[in-house]
């Protein structure tokens, strides 16, 4: 069964769901009228910003067009897909989404100056930072553009970046705790490799 509301259409069980009390144990849950169901979900603000999110979701999803019809646009005439591109680039969300893709990069430009500096491969824990702000605003964005795929992919991948600048700490924790002991040696100690900047 589906309902109306102010244009819009729910569905019966997905009403009685948001709205309705569970009924008592060892009682029989009546099903609500439509008129008892419609009132129910203009008493509740929760369930009316839901709908009005749901619809938001779908004018979203219906306004992004298709791979065909973004190359029929081109073919066709390119003036309409420059506009569409310079409108959307207007976007605060793309632009923030573009800042962030920016960060994400940089962390490829800093290990390929580090490689060149040292003549061999080699990731500076500059890199680390830069990927975990990179990866957590993608995840921002992918979020905000309701992209689970997008963000699923950013969300583990800063877990990682979290995880090796924890090894590092650790490392140079260890590294000045060996030199401070080898310093109040005089010297004594074994050679330790530095850390890299």
């Amino acid at each position: 069964m589906v309902l109306t509301l102010n244009g819009r259409t729910v569905s019966w069980l997905a009403a009685c769901w948001l709205l309705l009390p569970l009924p008592e144990v060892g009682q029989a849950a009546e099903p609500p009228s439509s008129r008892e169901l419609v009132e129910l979900v203009k008493r509740d603000p929760v369930a009316m910003d839901l709908i009005r999110r749901d619809d938001a979701l779908k004018e979203e999803i219906n306004r992004r067009p298709t791979l065909t019809q973004v190359i029929r646009e081109i073919r066709d005439d390119p003036r309409v897909f420059l506009h569409r591109v310079r409108k959307t680039l207007v976007n605060p969300w793309v632009l923030f989404g573009f800042g962030a893709q920016a960060m994400f990069f940089m962390r490829f430009v800093i290990q390929w100056i580090a490689s060149e500096k040292r003549k061999r491969s080699h990731i500076p824990v500059s890199f680390w930072w830069f990927s975990l702000a990179g990866g957590v605003t993608l995840f921002v964005y992918a979020v905000s553009r309701f992209d689970p795929v997008f963000a699923l992919g950013q969300g583990l991948g800063c877990l990682i970046y979290v995880r090796n600048l924890v090894l590092i700490r650790r490392r140079s924790v260890e590294y000045r705790s060996r030199q401070a002991d080898r310093s109040t040696r005089n010297g004594s100690g074994p050679d330790l490799e530095p850390l890299d900047p």
